[in-house]
């Protein structure tokens, strides 16, 4: 179970809304300290694999007429039905289909949420941020969440850079290569001033500290350089035994593995493919995002049953909204509610909620506005399955349908 963070690390983590794993480490902890709450094989391990730009019902599709005619010319083909449910897995996934025959894949159908927003980035704060109400755009679940994690000082990390999900009162510092350990620049590529070289500057360059607080803080980044050593060498040419795609996506995935194999006990993970706003051409493209989608989840996947941690994992995915019908250029538009899967050894498998029947298909003007499930209720399942009160994260009043992962 992942036990409440005390106030120390909630404190370090206030401190460390950086960019980098290494600017996050400010100084917080002393070499030596870090807690293993939970040992291998033991602790609970959250995956987010962020679909960005909006996917496409056809993720995983309806196979009855209803749907098929509103779907013309980009309707995927395939056998991979999901059991008895008139649904099946888009033949790019392929490589899943195999967690779902083993009872290790749940399938939410019509997730979404109040009063549906159509705007990418005013939809995606909301998701992230797990409220409908107020101002979305200021912290977190994911960082909400955090605050709620004792593994060590990396009981979270985003692989795919900092945003709303990510940031509040206990941000999850975003690792970059994690070979590098987020040292290797400052801010972006483009700046050649290296975070090593600024860390020099701060320490060796400036004048004699004028104050208590000056000298506090080149104690601590002295600390910070030498805690950067200890995580690069937990981290660092960690040798995995599987290969994973050369993909953005598959890039990212390797590193959440190297993490998994350090001793950090890191639990939470943020991860994003990004292009599935698939306006025009959705056949083609939607194939070519999920084959890579599919390729490195079937990486990781190898990699964490052979490590011994599929049965302590819980891989689940999120996107701002669904998308609709068919329109004129072979793609889709903006829709709402649509279809998420979450996988992992523990996961009680199949079709969790049924998919919209022919009527309500036939019913829809364009794209489904109604769903029967709150995606904060898929959310809550995989923290309550970590031993964590979701409560406490999702603190917004809204309807609750409880749901079960494991």
């Amino acid at each position: 179970m992942c036990k409440k963070s005390n106030v120390s690390r909630r404190t370090f983590l206030k401190l460390a809304g950086a960019g980098t794993l290494s600017a996050a480490l400010s100084g917080s902890i002393i070499p030596g300290t870090i807690k293993h709450a939970f040992a291998a094989g033991n602790r609970p391990i959250l995956i987010v694999l962020d679909f960005s730009g909006g996917v496409s019902n056809n993720i995983m599709p309806y196979t009855h007429a209803a749907y098929m005619n509103r779907m013309q010319g980009i309707f995927p083909g395939g056998n991979l039905t999901l059991g008895s449910a008139p649904q099946k897995l888009h033949p790019a996934l392929a490589s899943l289909y195999p967690i779902f025959q083993d009872g290790d894949m749940a399938v939410y159908n019509k997730v979404g949420y109040p009063n549906p927003n159509r705007s990418h980035a005013e939809s995606h704060d909301i998701i992230w941020s797990g409220k409908r109400q107020g101002n979305n755009a200021a912290a977190g679940w994911g960082a909400a969440l955090n605050c709620n994690l004792e593994s060590n000082v990396l009981g979270a990390v985003s692989a795919a850079g900092l945003n709303t999900f990510s940031r509040g009162e206990c941000s999850l510092p975003s690792v970059g290569d994690v070979d590098n350990c987020g040292s290797r620049s400052f801010w972006g590529s483009n700046n050649t001033k290296h975070l090593n070289d600024l860390r020099r500057n701060l320490i060796f360059d400036s004048a004699p500290a004028a104050n208590p607080g000056e000298t506090f803080l080149r104690n601590e980044i002295v600390s910070m350089e030498e805690t950067v050593r200890m995580i690069q060498q937990s981290v660092s040419n960690i040798n995995l035994p599987i290969s994973f795609p050369n993909t953005g996506l598959g890039r990212q995935m390797e590193n959440v593995a190297k993490l998994i194999a350090s001793p950090l006990n890191t639990c939470l993970f943020y991860t994003n493919k990004g292009g599935f706003d698939t306006h025009s051409g959705e056949a083609a493209r939607l194939n070519n995002l999920l084959q890579e989608v599919g390729g490195a989840l079937d990486a990781l996947i190898q990699f964490l049953k052979l490590r011994g941690e599929w049965n302590n994992t819980i891989i689940i995915t999120m996107t701002e909204f669904f998308r609709t019908f068919v329109n004129g250029s072979g793609g889709t538009d903006h829709g709402h509610a649509g279809p998420l899967f979450a996988m992992g050894g523990r996961v009680q498998g199949g079709v969790k909620t049924p998919p919209p029947s022919e009527a309500e298909t036939n019913a829809a003007n364009g794209f489904y506005r109604e769903h029967t499930v709150d995606f904060r209720d898929v959310y809550s399942a995989a923290i309550r399955a970590m031993g964590i009160d979701p409560g406490t994260i999702f603190t917004e009043s809204y309807q609750k349908t409880t749901l079960d992962l494991i």
